[in-house]
C-alpha cells in the first residue's frame, strides 16, 4: 500500500506534495487524522488510539475528570523526546506544546533524572496515547503521519486524563451508533461512560471537539457512518482536526482548575477508619490502620485490618475503594463506587456481595482516631448466673487501637481480643486466654452498644446485659462521636468548580500567530468564486530567505479535491540570495488560517507544517534553480471553513499565516521575556551538576550547570546566540553528542565553542556559536548541551537564546555594558 509505505518513511507522509505533483495517497484519503493512520496500519488499539501500558493493563478505563490522581500535579508535564522521532514531527510538537500553554493552564518542561513521572515520545506504529497520568515512565506514540498540530494536542489531552468526547454519559441525546455498521469485536470503542466515571461540567455536547470521533470511525461499510448526529447540520463537521475548540480549552481548564492539595497524600489524615454493620461480609467489619510506610496503591494510601489481613484499599481501574483479601488485588467482598482521594471522604454507599451486589443501608464507615469512647462503663446482667462481672469498668489504656476496662473489683478486664469483646480475668489481658464471656461484636467503642448479649466460654450461657457511661475518671471525657471531617470537593461536585479563578489571554493573538506573517485577502467572496489560485506578496524571514504562499479556494475543481481549500508555500527569488547558505533543508514552514474576532483561547487555529528536506528535490538557490515549493492540496474542508461559529471568514475577508522556523531548532530557543519559569524553556537540566539555572534564569553559587536539548536535526550549519548577563567571570561553553549522520561515531562529544570572559562590571554578552558542519544534504543528530561555569560566588543570568540558518557573523560576542 502507498500510503503505508509513505507513512513508515522518515520524512514520506503523502499529506503534504507539490503543487504541480499531487500523490495518489493524499487524492485518496485526504489528510488523515490519527483513527485513519491506526486503523491503516492495523494498531486495533482501543477507540482507536488509547494504549496499554508497558504492563500491558488496559488504559481505557482511566479519565481524570472523575479521579484526580490521574491529573498531572502543579498542572506540569514532564516531557522526553527519543531520537528517532521525525524532524517535521518534533517541530510540530513544539508548536502544539506552545499553543496548549497559550490557551489552558497547563504547562511544559523537559525531563531529567530527578521526575518520577514523565511522558516518553516516541516513534511508535502511529498516533496513540495512554489516559492519564499513570505514573513513572508513559509512552506518547507520534510515528512520522501525526505531524498535524491538532493530532499531537488529541494524544496529549489523552495523556492529560481526557476521554473522547462520545463517551459522554449523555452522549445518547446527541448521537446515535450504529451498531450495525460496526464489528461487533470493536463495539468497545463506542462503550459509553456511567455518569459515576465522567462529569461533563454542564457543558453543551461539544460535536466540534478536537476529541470527537469522525462519523465513519470503525465502519464495516465505509460509505455509511458508524455516528450520525442527531442535530443534521454536524453530520460532516464532527471528527475535526483544525485545532483546539472553546469547549476543549474549558474541558482541560475545569479539570486542572482544582488545587493540588486535593490529591496531597498529606490531606488524608485519619489513621483508623472502623467498618461496622456489614452483615453478608460481617468478617471485614472492624478498624482498617493507615499503611503509610507500605507503598501506595492507586495513588492512595492503604488500610490494613488490625487482625485478619483483609484490605481497604482505593482501585482505580473500577473509580471505586475496596476491600478484599489482598492489597491491591482484583477480588473483593465489599465496594463503595467513589473516587475521593481519602476514604473518610468517601460519599458513596457502602455495597456488600453476596451472590451479587447489595446496599443494606445499615454498612457505616467512620474515622474513629477523634472518637473518645466512655470513661467508664456500667455493666448490669440480670441472669442468675455470673454476678460478679457487674458493676463498673474504668478505661485503663489502649490495646488493639481501642480502649480496654478495668472491673473496679480489679478482677476483671472488658477489652477487644483482636476479634470480639470480651470480659475475663485481668490476666486475660495478657495471656489472651478467651475463657470468660465474648460479644461476637468489634465495634470501636463497645459503650455505643447500650444491650449487648455476652456469651459464656464456659456453659453457652448469654447474658443479656445492659452498658451505660459511667462518670468515673473525669479526667477522660465521656464518649463523643467522630468528628465530621470537611469533604475536598471532588471533581464531579460540579457546583464546587470556581472557573473565575481562571486566568487567560485576551489580548487577540497568540504567541505563535504574533510571530508569523500575515496576508489578509479582502475580497473573499469574488476571489472564492473565481476559483483561481492567487499568490500572496513577497515574505522575507529574519535571515533573508524570501517566500511567498499560493492559496487554492476550491483546490482542483475538476479532481477529487474539490470542496477543499487547497495552500502551498514557495520558496522564491530574493535580494539576498547571493549572501545565504542553500540549499534550505531543515526549515519548518508553517502554514494557517487566522481565526478572526476572538481572543487566543477561544480560536480555533487551523496550521500545518512542512519540514523542507532532500527529498522534496528542491530548496536550492531560487535565484539560480527557480523556485520550490511544497504544500496541502486538502489543507481545510469548505465545511470546516464556513462552519459558522468559526470566523475564518469575517466582512468578506479572510488572513492567512506564514512562518518559517528552525524545525527541531525551535528546542533550542527561549526569551526570559516571553516566560515565566526557565524550565519553559524546555531544555533538560543535568542533575548531577553543582548548580541549577534557575526559574528566573539565574545561575548563582560557584560550580557548574548545564542544560541539554532534545535530539537536535539539522542539515549544514546553524548559528546559535546565547545572551547571559554577568557581572564575574563565567566560562561558557557548548557541546554536542553525535547521535547520527555525520563522519563521526555515534556518542562522539564536539566541542563546538568554549570561552572565558572577565566583565569589569554587569555585562551581557551575547555568545555566537557554529553548530554543525558545512554538507547542507546531510541530517546531523545530536544532543546539544550548554554549559556555564561561574568562576566566583556570584550570579549569572540566562537571558535569551535564537537559532538561525547559516553560519555566525564574524563577531564572536558582543559586550554590552550596562549602566
Amino acid at each position: 500500500m502507498k500510503l503505508l509505505s509513505g507513512l513508515l518513511a522518515t520524512q514520506a507522509c503523502a499529506q503534504y506534495v507539490d503543487e504541480n505533483n499531487e500523490t495518489l495517497n493524499e487524492a485518496e484519503y485526504g489528510v488523515l487524522d490519527e483513527f485513519q493512520i491506526n486503523e491503516l496500519l492495523g494498531l486495533g488499539l482501543f477507540e482507536g488510539d488509547i494504549i496499554t501500558d508497558e504492563e500491558g493493563t488496559l488504559q481505557k478505563d482511566r479519565n481524570a475528570q472523575m479521579d484526580l490522581s490521574y491529573r498531572w500535579p502543579d498542572r506540569l508535564i514532564s516531557i522526553g523526546v527519543e531520537p528517532q522521532v521525525s524532524m517535521n514531527v518534533v517541530g510540530s510538537l513544539h508548536q502544539a506544546i506552545r499553543e496548549m500553554e497559550a490557551k489552558s493552564l497547563v504547562s511544559f518542561r523537559a525531563a531529567d533524572e530527578t521526575i518520577e513521572d514523565w511522558i516518553r515520545i516516541y516513534l511508535g506504529g502511529g498516533c496513540s496515547s495512554s489516559v492519564g497520568r499513570i505514573g513513572g515512565r508513559q509512552s506518547l506514540s507520534l510515528a512520522n503521519g501525526c505531524d498535524a498540530m491538532a493530532t499531537i494536542m488529541h494524544e496529549f489531552t489523552h495523556a492529560l486524563g481526557i476521554k473522547h468526547a462520545q463517551s459522554r454519559p449523555d452522549r445518547d441525546d446527541y448521537v446515535e451508533i450504529m451498531w450495525d455498521n460496526i464489528d461487533p469485536s470493536k463495539y468497545n470503542n463506542f462503550e459509553k461512560a456511567s455518569a459515576d466515571q465522567w462529569t461533563t461540567f454542564n457543558s453543551p455536547y461539544p460535536y466540534m471537539s478536537v476529541m470527537h470521533y469522525s462519523s465513519g470511525g470503525f465502519a464495516i461499510d465505509k460509505s455509511k457512518p458508524t455516528i450520525v448526529t442527531k442535530d443534521e447540520f454536524y453530520q460532516n463537521l464532527i471528527g475535526q482536526r483544525a485545532s483546539y475548540t472553546k469547549a476543549d480549552n474549558d474541558m482541560l481548564n475545569n479539570l486542572y482548575s482544582y488545587s493540588d492539595a486535593d490529591t496531597d497524600l498529606a490531606s488524608c489524615t485519619c489513621s483508623k477508619i472502623e467498618f461496622s454493620g456489614l452483615t453478608y461480609q460481617n468478617a471485614r467489619n472492624g478498624v482498617y490502620v493507615k499503611d503509610a510506610n507500605g507503598g501506595i496503591v492507586g495513588d492512595r494510601f492503604g488500610y490494613a485490618h488490625e487482625t485478619n489481613g483483609n484490605w481497604l484499599y482505593y482501585r482505580r481501574s473500577s473509580y471505586s475503594w475496596w476491600i478484599g483479601g489482598t492489597k491491591g488485588g482484583s477480588s473483593r467482598g465489599v465496594q463503595a463506587p467513589d473516587v475521593a482521594f481519602c476514604p473518610e471522604n468517601v460519599e458513596k454507599d457502602w455495597q456488600e456481595y453476596s451472590g451479587e451486589w447489595m446496599t443494606t443501608g445499615s454498612v457505616v464507615s467512620r474515622c474513629v482516631d477523634n472518637v473518645k469512647c466512655c470513661s467508664s462503663i456500667n455493666l448490669m446482667h440480670r441472669h442468675s448466673r455470673y454476678p460478679e462481672i457487674n458493676g463498673e469498668y474504668i478505661a485503663a489504656g489502649d490495646l488493639h487501637h481501642r480502649t480496654y476496662y478495668i472491673h473496679s473489683s480489679e478482677d476483671y478486664a472488658l477489652f477487644f481480643n483482636g476479634e470480639s469483646w470480651e470480659i475475663s480475668l485481668t490476666a486475660g489481658l495478657n495471656t489472651r486466654l478467651h475463657e470468660g464471656f465474648i460479644l461476637h461484636t468489634s465495634d470501636f467503642c463497645i459503650s455505643d452498644l447500650s444491650s449487648a448479649k455476652f456469651v459464656s466460654t464456659f456453659d453457652d450461657t448469654v447474658l443479656d446485659s445492659r452498658m451505660t457511661c459511667g462518670t468515673r475518671s473525669a479526667g477522660i471525657h465521656p464518649k463523643l462521636e467522630a468528628s465530621m471531617i470537611s469533604h475536598i470537593p471532588h471533581v464531579h461536585d460540579e457546583a464546587s468548580l470556581d472557573t473565575a479563578t481562571i486566568e487567560m489571554d485576551t489580548s487577540g493573538y497568540c504567541p505563535a500567530d504574533q510571530a508569523m506573517f500575515s496576508w489578509k485577502i479582502d475580497d473573499w467572496q469574488s476571489f472564492f468564486d473565481a476559483g483561481t489560485s492567487r499568490r500572496s506578496p513577497v515574505f522575507v524571514d529574519k535571515e533573508g530567505y524570501s517566500w511567498q504562499i499560493s492559496v487554492y479556494p476550491n483546490s482542483n475543481p475538476s479532481g477529487s479535491n474539490y470542496g477543499y481549500l487547497g495552500i502551498y508555500a514557495y520558496l522564491v527569488a530574493g535580494d539576498y540570495d547571493s549572501t545565504l547558505a542553500f540549499p534550505a533543508h531543515g526549515k519548518q514552514i508553517t502554514m494557517g488560517i487566522l481565526e478572526q474576532g476572538k481572543p487566543c483561547s477561544d480560536r480555533v487555529t487551523q496550521r500545518r507544517m512542512i519540514t523542507t528536506v532532500p527529498s522534496h528535490n528542491g530548496w536550492e538557490n531560487p535565484s539560480e534553480n527557480g523556485s520550490s515549493n511544497r504544500g496541502y492540496s486538502k489543507f481545510l474542508s469548505h465545511d470546516l471553513l464556513f462552519y459558522r461559529d468559526w470566523n475564518y471568514i469575517y466582512d468578506n475577508t479572510i488572513i492567512f499565516t506564514v512562518g518559517i522556523s528552525e524545525a527541531t531548532g525551535k528546542w533550542l530557543e527561549c526569551d526570559m521575556a516571553d516566560v515565566e519559569d526557565y524550565s519553559r524553556c524546555l531544555m533538560k537540566q543535568e542533575y548531577d551538576d553543582d548548580l541549577n539555572i534557575e526559574f528566573d534564569g539565574s545561575i548563582s553559587g560557584r560550580g557548574t550547570a548545564r542544560v541539554t536539548s532534545i535530539p537536535h536535526s539539522q542539515y549544514g550549519e546553524r548559528c546559535l546566540s546565547v545572551t547571559i548577563s554577568t557581572a564575574t567571570s563565567i566560562t561558557f561553553a557548548i557541546t554536542g553528542e553525535i547521535l547520527s549522520g555525520s563522519e563521526f561515531k555515534a556518542g562522539t562529544v564536539f566541542p563546538w565553542y568554549r570561552e572565558r570572559v572577565y566583565p569589569s562590571g554587569e555585562t551581557e554578552y551575547n555568545f555566537l556559536v557554529d553548530i554543525g558542519f558545512d554538507d547542507y544534504y546531510s541530517q546531523v543528530q545530536q544532543y546539544v548541551t550548554m554549559e556555564v561555569v561561574n568562576h566566583e560566588d556570584a550570579t549569572a543570568k540566562f537571558i535569551r537564546s535564537e537559532m538561525t540558518f547559516g553560519r555566525c557573523p564574524e563577531a564572536r560576542t558582543i559586550k554590552e555594558t550596562k549602566n
